[in-house]
């Protein structure tokens, strides 16, 4: 995995830098925590906090930005300190936890290079252990007094302000794994009662001591929580212990020593030196792997010590190659001075390889293995997994991969996939190789197949051997016991150990960066054998190890660790016995093949191949012109005892363009159309694209401030409504303007054409994480392609009914529209409201002979509960399934009642509907119901974290691109760069857009789909983002913190759970913020239930530990059938049923134990079904209990 950086930053850094008078000051800063004129001239340029947002003076780049920087400024011999203290830590801080006020404040001046921050944290005799924190602050009136003492601090007197960690409650007790009563405090430096002190001490930028006496502070300067410091300590360390600088001190010093040595003609040992170069570089692509996962959000403590370990560790040995070589140079003598802190700054070694044991000794710990095979995709092991396990039992091993390999067609690793192969490449092929070391065969099996018969092959066996043997070393310390103790307890044993793993970790990370040099053309021989010999080296380390971890048992067969070290010293001869130490600045890392190759390789072209021709250069008001001449008097819709002819719709239509127009209608603009279901709706519909512009959903079940939202954020000046709807749409701002008064008048022509197929044909609001929904802008080209495959495709035309029952703003209405208008069909327009009484839909599809049918799975499961059903409909032909996932068991009940078709469609909304689709078959419910393949002129690609292909049947986002891709967000550039990026497979200038959904192909082709990447939830068919909510409950007036959470088990629909913490430690009422939130967000947006508690449980990274919320805080469990009485038992096992729960107390409330509206109508439905008494759904929803349910079956009073 890797993570690009900013084009033209690194040069950007540099040129700054260069400047003359910078470059004198970096020379004479010496002892200096920072370089001030470079520092502001670095952030004038946005490149002191390049990762930061630019409303705070950052660039508005991402982690690798920082890295980069950081990398160049320790390259430059620019001092640090204060850039780590202030931007990376106190400004991590700042940008987590500050309130707007404190960002506002605070982080423009450090992002400008104004201000120095240190970080108060370390005391006397403490050092950074926080579990002593003997800083206190207490409570005074509003206000805080602190007291204590913070040591260790750089040059504090230079310094404004100080970020303090100080004890604001009751010391936990010994062994507590978390701090609950640590806060964090922004305390300015010249304040009364703060003493600033120098402490004399080896380092060159001289220490200081803080002392803080009855400082008065206000409740502004609390950074967060109160009792929530920890977490953000812990937080900001992350930046900190990438580990970048130190590589770029490293580097700096190394290069300089080899300069002198060269100059000087000295007789040193070389080779020494260009093994350390090669250490130094493993160390590097460590740290930059150290940024990758920070950037993907999976970093974990271990993976950061790791890389912050080594870069230290090498830094400190670099640092005293100058005096060991007795060369004078005033670089390397400030490195000299240097080299006993760099081991102790952002965690002493010891604290950091604890982290690392800890996770060896507890695999639980991480995220998952180490090795190549953890960087590339664990999904291919299986390939291979199963034969190599085969081959360890063989006396011939090689053979058995051979066979087995060639027969299962994953040897050779490197056949095209449209042979029938992997498409493997070389980082593929180091993997399998890996695989072959971790079983501990001997070296011999890598002559399976030449593809393993490389240096880099070999490298990847040895560090599987070396893997093996730690593996079996950590798990020899957890069970062996000497004196009464387990080895693991031993630091003399366990940080050793960690520190071979870590080695071997950045050989990994090194190998990988070889491996896509390789894939890329680049030639990396030199640098395969010097990392093959390295690799050895470390391997036969760790081997000598894992056997004293053993003991005497180590040295026999039945331990494993004596094949490892047998192995491993086998593989020596291959090493390399000589290399050169390369000069100058480090070459660029390398890119490896381009996607266009890697998709040829690893995917088939034909999966791909779905150029198909319309009419690419017409709108869709066009097209259903082109209808209208054709069937001008057949029945275009019906709504209840209205039917309207395709002549009259035209007409309307062509009425209301031109009103439209006169209003200033046209192309780049909106028209919102706000009405009920009926033929108004469909009227306004194809009156606003015959006007030129695009039409905006506003359904008037949403809430009037959501509403008046969508309007402004949308730009719409116009919108066509109802009389009776103008209370609910803003009283100033857009033209109202009534369908009721629209004049028929005399017919007219189709008006001129205005819109192209490139012009906006509508505009749909979906959930935004930010709080904030964001208009998706879909052009006329994209919904013509949609509409001309579904043609090709299922031929609906004269003779088809199609049923409209979903809401405006869910974009299966825009298949439910124009599919049967386009086509010369009929469009059945359910009642408003219909959509949520299924019975009623029922009888409809029914009675009205509809032949093609659009639901969400959820609503498709309680129409096949109905009796009379879909099997009682004869002249339904098809069922198309979207916007949630389709189940096996689903269609196994729908193909025991129908003959009818069913479709299964996946797409989100920035893709015009649909993107791919599968016909289900019985067949395919015992193997999974895919999502299928693209639709014509649509591309899907499956790509890793990098943007490269992967192979089939591994996992990674679902990327879209070809016709359908939507324009973007409306107004909102930065968000469409991010989720629309350019298309590497395609044409110049086009796009992909980034679904944020996990799939992976089939070996036919077929999209499977596994999941999400985000938090991003379905909830009736409609995206959802938690975050939109919680940023709602945090605008009430009662509500601090809220973090919202999706429930989606087995049996039940998806629901959001919110949880809320009170201001000032109160305690919301949970059923009125509920209500409260009804009034302004959709109903599918509302959560099931609204909690109050004491505080959110935080990871120790600090986010919000949501499984502990909903572990803790789930639904209110049911009370349990017993109090029921014996004549309500049967209502309440019916509950019980449809809610998927084991029981039901008469008052546990329907909704609050996770139940929906279609649920609620599916156990009226049974109701009637079971006990034969018809039963009003209005009745149930008005008391959803047991009790209220029997009370409206027999009429008793409660």
């Amino acid at each position: 995995m890797t993570v690009r950086p900013t084009p033209g930053l690194r040069q950007r850094v540099r040129d700054v830098l260069a400047a003359p008078g910078n470059q004198a000051e970096i020379e004479s800063c010496v002892g200096l925590p920072w370089a001030p004129g470079t520092y502001r001239a670095l952030g004038r340029a946005r490149l002191l906090a390049p990762d930061w947002p630019r409303e705070y003076g950052g660039g508005g780049g991402s982690v690798a930005d920082a890295a980069v920087v950081a990398e160049e400024l320790a390259l430059a011999g620019v001092p640090d300190t204060a850039r780590v203290n202030t931007i990376e830590n106190a400004g991590t801080t700042l940008l987590t936890a500050g309130d707007d006020r404190q960002k506002a404040r605070y982080l423009p001046a450090m992002a400008a290079g104004e201000v120095f921050f240190s970080v108060l944290y370390s005391e006397p005799g403490a050092g950074s252990d926080l579990s002593s924190l003997r800083t206190t602050a207490v409570r005074d009136g509003d206000g805080w007094v602190l007291d204590g003492t913070k040591i260790w601090n750089v040059r504090s007197e230079l310094a404004a302000y100080g970020i303090c960690a100080a004890r604001t409650g009751p010391p936990e007790p010994a062994g507590a794994e978390r701090f609950t009563s640590i806060t964090l405090f922004v305390v300015p430096l010249d304040t009364p009662g703060v003493r600033v002190e120098r402490v004399g001490s080896l380092n060159p930028e001289a220490f200081t001591q803080v002392t803080f006496d009855r400082v008065t502070l206000g409740a502004d300067a609390v950074v967060g929580e109160v009792g929530g410091g920890w977490p953000l300590i812990g937080g900001a360390l992350g930046a900190e212990r990438t580990g970048i600088n130190f590589y770029g001190r490293a580097r700096r010093w190394l290069d300089r020593l080899v300069a002198r040595l060269r100059r000087d003609g000295a007789d040193v040992d070389w080779r020494q030196l260009a093994a350390l170069h090669h250490d130094l570089e493993a160390a590097r692509a460590l740290c930059d792997r150290a940024v990758a996962l920070l950037a993907a959000g999976r970093c974990t403590d271990a993976d950061l010590a790791a890389a912050k370990w080594r870069a230290s560790e090498l830094a400190q040995r670099v640092a005293l190659l100058g005096w060991e070589h007795g060369v004078a140079d005033p670089a390397l003598t400030t490195a000299l001075a240097e080299a006993p802190g760099l081991t102790l700054a952002g965690g002493t070694s010891e604290i950091l390889l604890g982290t690392v044991a800890t996770a060896l000794l507890d695999p639980a710990t991480t995220d998952g293995e180490r090795g190549t095979g953890a960087d590339w995709r664990t999904e291919l092991r299986g390939h291979f997994t199963r034969a190599v396990a085969e081959a360890a039992h063989s006396e011939r091993p090689a053979e058995v991969l051979r066979v087995r390999g060639e027969k299962e067609r994953w040897l050779p690793p490197t056949r095209p996939a449209h042979q029938g192969g992997l498409g493997a490449g070389e980082t593929e092929t180091v993997a399998l190789a890996e695989e072959i070391g971790r079983a501990g065969l001997p070296p011999d099996t890598l002559t399976a197949d030449p593809a393993l018969r490389n240096p880099l092959s070999h490298t990847g066996y040895l560090l599987g051997l070396g893997y093996r043997a730690t593996g079996l070393a950590a798990a020899r310390a957890g069970r062996r016991v000497q004196f009464g103790e387990r080895i693991a307890n031993y630091q003399g044993l366990t940080l050793p150990l960690a520190a071979d793993v870590v080695r071997l970790d950045a050989a990994v990370a090194r190998l990988a960066e070889l491996c896509r040099g390789t894939e890329g053309g680049e030639e990396v021989t030199a640098d395969a054998a010097m990392l093959l010999a390295a690799v050895a080296r470390d391997g036969v380390r760790a081997c000598l190890r894992a056997i004293q971890v053993h003991g005497a048992f180590g040295l026999t067969d039945e331990s494993g660790v004596a094949d490892c070290y047998r192995h491993t010293v086998a593989m020596s001869g291959v090493t390399a016995r000589r290399a050169a130490v390369p000069a100058g600045p480090r070459r660029p890392c390398p890119t490896g093949p381009s996607p266009r190759e890697l998709a040829a390789r690893r995917t088939r072209p034909e999966w791909n191949d779905t150029a198909a021709s319309f009419p690419g250069n017409r709108c869709v008001h066009e097209l259903f012109e082109e209808t209208v001449c054709a069937h001008p008097d057949a029945p275009a819709l019906v709504s209840g005892d209205r039917t309207m002819t395709y002549r009259e719709l035209n007409h309307r239509a062509n009425r209301l363009a031109t009103v439209l127009r006169r209003h200033g209608a046209g192309p780049g603009e909106l028209v919102g159309v706000c009405l009920e279901r009926s033929p108004e709706m469909i009227v306004a519909v194809f009156g606003v694209l015959k006007s030129g512009a695009a039409y905006l959903p506003l359904d008037p079940d949403y809430p009037p401030d959501r509403l008046a939202y969508m309007i402004e954020d949308s730009g719409t000046r116009l919108v066509c409504t109802q009389d009776w709807m103008r209370e609910w749409l803003p009283d100033r701002g857009p033209l109202l303007l009534a369908m009721d008064d629209l004049d028929a008048g005399e017919p007219e022509p189709d008006p001129p054409r205005r819109a192209t197929a490139r012009d906006l044909a509508y505009v749909i609001y979906t959930s935004g994480s930010t709080g904030r929904p964001k208009g998706v802008e879909v052009e006329h080209a994209g919904v013509v392609n949609r509409m001309c495959w579904d043609q090709r495709v299922f031929g609906l035309g004269p003779g088809d009914t199609v049923l409209q029952q979903t809401s405006l703003s869910f974009d299966i209405s825009v298949w439910e529209i124009f599919a049967p208008l386009l086509t010369g069909g009929r469009l059945l327009l359910a009642k408003p409201g219909g959509q949520r009484d299924p019975a009623y839909l029922m009888r409809l599809i029914a009675d009205e002979r509809v032949t093609a049918l659009g639901l969400t799975p959820s609503l498709l499961d309680v129409l096949l509960d109905l009796e009379p059903g879909l099997g009682d409909c004869p002249d339904l032909r098809y069922v198309f399934s979207g916007g949630e996932e389709l189940t096996s068991p689903l269609c196994a009940r729908f193909f025991e009642h129908t003959k009818a078709e069913l479709d299964n469609f996946y797409g989100p909304s920035e893709a015009t509907v649909d993107v791919t689709w599968w016909r289900v078959t019985p067949e395919d419910v015992e193997r999974g119901i895919p999502i299928g393949r693209p639709l014509s002129n649509v591309r899907v690609h499956v790509l890793d974290e990098d943007g490269l292909p992967v192979p089939a049947g591994l996992a990674g986002e679902l990327h879209v691109a070809g016709a359908g891709v939507a324009r973007g967000y409306r107004g909102r550039p930065v968000l469409t760069a991010e989720r629309f990026v350019p298309d590497p497979f395609g044409s110049p200038g086009e796009r992909l857009y980034r679904t944020g959904d996990l799939v992976r192909h089939r070996p036919d082709g077929a999209l499977e789909f596994l999941g999400r990447l985000d938090e991003q939830v379905k909830i009736r068919g409609f995206r959802v983002e938690p975050g939109e909510v919680e940023e709602a409950l945090r605008s009430h007036r009662q509500v601090r913190q809220a973090a919202v959470c999706a429930v989606d088990r087995p049996g039940t629909p998806a629901r959001l759970e919110a949880f809320v913490v009170g201001e000032d430690g109160s305690e919301p009422d949970g059923d009125r913020l509920r209500a409260w939130l009804g009034d302004r967000l959709p109903s599918h947006l509302v959560p099931a239930g609204v909690h109050p508690i004491p505080a959110l449980p935080r990871a120790p990274s600090g986010k919000v530990d949501r499984a502990a919320l909903l572990a803790g805080h789930l639904a209110p469990a049911p009370t349990g059938h017993g109090d029921l009485p014996p004549e309500h038992r049967p209502l309440g096992e019916l509950v019980a049923g449809v809610l998927g729960v084991p029981e039901v107390g008469p008052d546990d409330d329907f909704f609050r134990l996770g139940g929906s509206s279609l649920q609620a109508a599916r156990l009226v439905h049974r109701v009637g079904r079971e006990l034969g008494v018809d039963l009003p759904l209005g009745a149930f929803l008005r008391r959803p209990t047991v009790r209220g349910l029997a009370v409206a079956l027999t009429g008793e009073s409660a």
